[in-house]
């Protein structure tokens, strides 16, 4: 793709684009709609009941990967509920009037801008609990205020670093298609691909090595635990350290199993995108099911397996409503 494709010009390219829309069902195109938004709403409404809860209750931000972990649903909740939604309206929109009221590459531009700082922010989490289980004694120093303002600040720089050349038409085109706003990738191109390794394959992998590592340490310590003969103390030294150590193993369980349903949500759709770009051109239905509805549900699923497994986020929850 030529990168002399201005900005001004979108809109004669997105009509070229759009007149050859592809025939859909509109039962189903009511369904995803109905469905999307129920899911962006449900979502949305989780995250806000664990970041207040965070808020309300200190205890769940004094530590540093907690401080991490409200990050992340910040801008988990700045997806589900602003982004998705306007990307998904602007979907349904397309297909069933053949127009669009946004700007395009703006719209993916911040929609990829915060999937991956949302995929970096979750690596940075990631190594927090590597570091808290593995090797304690440095955790302290993980922890520390300069740590964790650079764990924050260095994801929404690289996500924000790597869409920008996006933006302006390097390594693919950014199109009205039958279904809306999408990226069109440049197979000849290099950048078309380099951008979904950096802000998908790069962090999502490490995640993968380092959660599976923490699964297999998990597992064997407690396959272990029955044959250890450690003193402990009610009242003591070691009664603090079993408490913490049992709050870190907790919430490494915790990202774990949201690291699980996060790659079922979210693989699929930079994966057609990288090795099978022509797929979403053949079934646009397709498109929308996975990157409109599976991503949302990715978003919504996380928050209930924070629920399910964190003691602290039950109570927390369970102290707002008590307040009401």
């Amino acid at each position: 793709m030529s990168n002399a494709l201005q900005s001004e010009n979108d809109s004669l390219l997105f009509q070229n684009k759009s007149a050859t829309a592809i025939p859909y069902d509109s039962s189903a195109l009511r369904v995803w709609f109905i469905l999307t938004i129920s899911v962006s709403l449900f979502g949305s409404v989780l995250l806000v009941l664990l970041l207040s809860a965070s808020c309300r209750f200190r205890e769940l931000l004094l530590r540093g990967s907690c401080i991490l972990i409200f990050h992340s649903m910040l801008i988990q909740l700045l997806i589900c509920a602003v982004i998705c939604p306007i990307l998904n309206i602007s979907s349904y929109l397309t297909l069933i009037n053949n127009t669009t009221l946004v700007h395009c590459p703006t719209l993916i531009f911040f929609n990829t801008a915060s999937d991956h700082t949302d995929n970096w922010a979750a690596l940075f989490l990631a190594v927090n609990r590597f570091v808290a289980i593995v090797s304690p004694h440095h955790y302290d120093a993980w922890v520390s205020r300069k740590v964790l303002i650079c764990m924050i600040i260095i994801p929404w720089l690289i996500g924000i670093s790597d869409s920008l050349p996006v933006y302006f038409g390097i390594g693919g085109q950014t199109i009205i298609g039958p279904a809306g706003c999408a990226f069109e990738t440049d197979v000849d191109g290099f950048y078309g691909t380099l951008w979904f390794v950096i802000g998908a394959y790069i962090p999502i992998g490490l995640m993968g090595i380092i959660y599976t590592i923490l699964f297999v340490r998990i597992g064997t310590a407690n396959r272990n635990r029955p044959n250890l003969a450690v003193p402990f103390e009610p009242n003591g030294q070691n009664a603090r350290l079993s408490t913490t150590q049992k709050r870190q193993i907790s919430i490494a369980k915790m990202l774990i199993g949201s690291f699980a349903w996060y790659c079922i949500c979210f693989l699929p759709g930079p994966i057609i995108v990288s090795l099978f770009p022509g797929v979403y051109a053949v079934d646009q239905m397709l498109r929308l099911w996975i990157s409109g509805l599976l991503g949302l549900c990715g978003f919504a699923g996380c928050p209930i397996i924070f629920l399910a497994s964190s003691a602290d986020y039950r109570t927390g929850v369970k102290g707002l409503f008590r307040m009401i």
